[in-house]
Parts: structure tokens; sequence; C-alpha cells
């Protein structure tokens, strides 16, 4: 039998069900005509270079799963994440004014809603607890008020596991970011990363960085991370946006998140979204006069698939056989999952087991994740530069086979309509869309990639330490507009 996450196995193992997975999700999302992709890898950046992965500010974010207590091995397991082709992704411009994130005051109280611009213009008077200078203002007028870059995706998550004493089943994450031009104190970005409890504030340096939420704690003068917990409210995905004043009240008296009408103002309030919101800043260091060495490439035309309707899906063939029927196979080297070659293969089983039922997470403040760096760079210049905001939804899978069909279907209707009511989905290797502001990739610019410092290492863990409670709830009143 193929290894599952309800049995204790190995890193190599848990990493191998993730990769399967991914492949037979794509598998279902080709057959049904849907243009998404499972990413272990996000490239992120508003100044991508034509034809190329990388460009002058790159951003490579992932995303770990925390394993069950007690598992044996690492305390991680990789996921993947569902968007658009990384080549050429699906791109909105939007307006800062028209956005709303929460923020809150720095030992987490208080939640409250403002625009985007609001808190580029007051950076400095919020996000002071987590490194700012008190006077930093990241608004840029003349690119923030309609040139923000923003794109959306999705996380399936494995439903998790029901704490004792809990109500609901809980699984932990963290997003990750790897910036090729950061360095420790002269950062190339400044990340917001806004969910339904607040924003933190960090930025980029040497090695992989931890996108979390934070809280400041005033007597020990320090900050802290948490893990994303995403919790299993159990509504399907046409009802997630469903929950009433009582239902978010309920929450916020079990010190979890509320649903929030984040992101654009015609959005849905939604209890999981979160969005990661990559804001350039002026390096200590002169650009380099470069040559450019790269050409534009040709592109796939996929924005129409966005723009319109779901594609009629194409007729569903028999499950038994598929690649969809379950993510491994017993190999010629008698292992499942591998052939004899090493290579991923599938499980083909006469009576499959069913597919996964898809509901929404509620996004919360998890476990303690230890001491914040918050942002180290001790000069803040806003670069003249757009923001790249990726905004992501967050549900959970019941099992462990590939989602069921019409949840598949209903997520990406979901993801349509949240496109057209933010704008003109747009491709970014378009010629015509303006998108790609950056210059081609040069020779030395490959070269500072070429020369990527090495990753920090995980972590210590630490033992879980107290959440700080939720007061109230967010409303839907912004609270000032810029």
């Amino acid at each position: 039998m193929p290894p599952t996450l309800s049995k204790p196995v190995d890193q190599f193992e848990l990493n191998k069900l993730m990769r399967a997975r991914a492949e037979a999700l794509t598998s279902k999302f080709k057959e049904l005509g849907i243009p998404l992709q499972c990413l272990y890898t996000s490239w992120e950046d508003a100044m991508r270079a034509f034809g190329c992965s990388h460009g002058p500010n790159i951003t490579d974010v992932g995303l770990v799963f925390r394993n069950q207590a007690g598992r044996e091995g690492s305390a991680e397991t990789f996921g993947f994440k569902i968007r658009s082709a990384n080549f050429n992704e699906i791109i909105l411009e939007i307006d800062a004014r028209i956005f709303n994130i929460v923020v809150c005051d720095p030992d987490a109280q208080k939640p409250r809603l403002v625009t985007l611009a609001f808190a580029l213009e007051n950076a400095g008077k919020l996000f002071k607890h987590c490194g700012l200078p008190e006077d930093c203002n990241l608004y840029c007028p003349e690119l923030d008020n309609g040139k923000v870059k923003l794109g959306l995706d999705i996380i399936y998550a494995p439903q998790g596991e029901k704490k004792e004493g809990e109500e609901f089943a809980q699984k932990e994450f963290s997003m990750t970011g790897y910036s090729y031009q950061g360095r420790d104190g002269n950062a190339r970005n400044i990340t917001l990363w806004a969910h339904p409890q607040g924003t933190a504030c960090a930025d980029d340096g040497n090695g992989k960085q931890y996108l979390r939420p934070q809280v400041y704690d005033e007597a020990k003068k320090e900050l802290s991370s948490f893990w994303v917990e995403g919790e299993d409210t159990g509504k399907s995905v046409k009802d997630m946006h469903t929950e009433t004043q009582a239902e978010s009240q309920a929450a916020a008296d079990r010190g979890k998140g509320t649903a929030v009408r984040t992101g654009m103002n015609n959005w849905d309030r939604l209890p999981n979204i979160f969005h990661s919101i990559q804001i350039p800043r002026v390096q200590d260091r002169p650009a380099p006069v470069r040559q450019p060495i790269s050409a534009p490439v040709s592109y796939a035309s996929t924005a129409a698939q966005w723009n319109n309707a779901i594609p009629a899906a194409k007729k569903a063939k028999g499950i038994g056989g598929s690649p969809l029927a379950a993510p491994f196979n017993e190999g010629e080297d008698g292992e499942d999952g591998e052939d004899g070659g090493g290579n991923i293969t599938y499980r083909s089983l006469a009576a499959p087991a069913p597919p996964s039922a898809v509901t929404s997470a509620r996004l919360s403040r998890g476990s303690y994740a230890g001491v914040d760096p918050g942002v180290k760079s001790k000069t803040v210049v806003r670069a003249k530069e757009p923001i790249r905001i990726q905004s992501t939804l967050v549900f959970m899978l019941s099992s462990e086979e590939p989602p069921e069909t019409a949840a598949v279907k209903d997520t990406w209707a979901v993801v349509q309509r949240m496109v057209k009511l933010a704008g003109e989905a747009k491709e970014l290797m378009d010629p015509d869309a303006g998108l790609t502001t950056g210059k081609p990739l040069t020779e030395e610019d490959a070269m500072d990639i070429a020369d990527k410092q090495k990753e920090h290492p995980a972590p210590p863990q630490v033992p879980d330490m107290p959440t700080a409670p939720i007061v109230g709830m967010v409303t839907d009143e912004l609270v000032a507009v810029a």
C-alpha cells in the first residue's frame, strides 16, 4: 500500500507523495481544460525579464506543511501552489486605493480594515515594531494608483488532525521566499503578509525567508513568528462566502481568524484568503550597467480562458486504470511509487478510493515558530518599481486522493469570478499588455543569480506557546481611506 499522512513515514516518502499528488491534479486540470498548474516554486516578480524565469526582482515562493506531532524526520513537508504558468502567468493591474488588508496593534489586538494605499503611506507607524523606521512611507502614487500587479492562486492542504479538545481538524503551514537579489541588511523587498488576523512585515535577505503571522511582546521587546493554521470550516467551495456574523464571533471568541472582505472591494467576505505583498526597496548599491543578452519569446494565449466562462469539460473517463485513481504504483523494484529507474508512477486500482471532498479553510495564527527577525535593513526607501501581490485561497482536502471533479470546477469558477471582479486578465509575456517592465536578462544578472547563497537551516523546534487572542472581530467598514 502507498504511504499515507496518517502513518509515520520518512521525509522522502512524504515528499514523494506530494509530487505524485501534484501530477495527478495537474492531469485533472488538463482533462477539464483549466489553465492551472501545480507549482512547488512560484516565480513572483512585477519586473520579470522577457524570456526568462528570472528578473531584476525575482523571488522564489514556496510552501511547507508542518508535519504531524511526533512524526520522525524533518519538521516540514513541501507543498505546491496551484496557479497559472510561471513562464506566462496571468496578471491583473489594480489600484492600491481599493485593495483592503487587515492591520492590528503590535500585540495583535484591535484588528481593522484599511486600504493598501493607507498602509503603505503609514507603514512606519503601523510596522515600527517590525523594524521599519517610524517615518517610513512606502506609497508611490504614480505606480500604486493603478499599476499594482495582482495574481491569484490556490492551496489544497491536507485536512489535518483534530487536536485534543478541538472541534475542527487543523493543518499548519508556512510560505517561504527566496530573493536572488536580497542580502541581510540590504533587502530587495519589504514584504507585507496580510491574513485575516492582521499583517506581518519583514524584509528579504540571505537564504530562505518564512512569511508568517507576527505578534510583538512589549515586555520582552520581541517579535514572534507563528505557523499559519488552516482550520477546516466544513463549508464547500460554493458556500465558503456564507459565514454569518455569529460564526465570525464564535471564531473570534476562540482566538481564530474571521471572514473579512480583504483584497478587492467587491470580493466576498472570506476566512480562507491571504495576500503576499512584495514592495520593492532601493538597495544600498548602484545598479550595474549591463548589455542585454535576451530577446522576447513567443507565448501561448491563455487569457481568454480566464476572461470567458468555464470551458466545456471533456467527457469524464472511467476512473479505473487512470493515473487519477491513486498516487502510487508498485514499481518493478518492489517499492511503492517507483519503477526500476526510480521514477514516480501510479497505482492502478480496480476499485479506487473515492475522490477527496474540498472545503474552505479558516486561517489563523497557529503554533509558536520562534523569534521573527522582522525588517533588518536600517534604511528603507521605496523603489520606483511596481508592487506585486499574490492572493491565495486555501482549501482543505478530506483524504489523500485527488479532489472530486465538481469541486475542482467550483474552485476554478471562484477564481475566474474573482479575476473578473478585479479587472482584465493579461498575459505576462504578451508584448501588448505592458506588464513586463523589466529589461532582458544580462550575463552579469545571470552571474549574480548563479551566486545563490546557502539557505538558512530550518529554525529549531521550540515548545508551543499560546497565540495572542483576538479582541472582537473585523468589520467591513474601513477605518481610513487614503
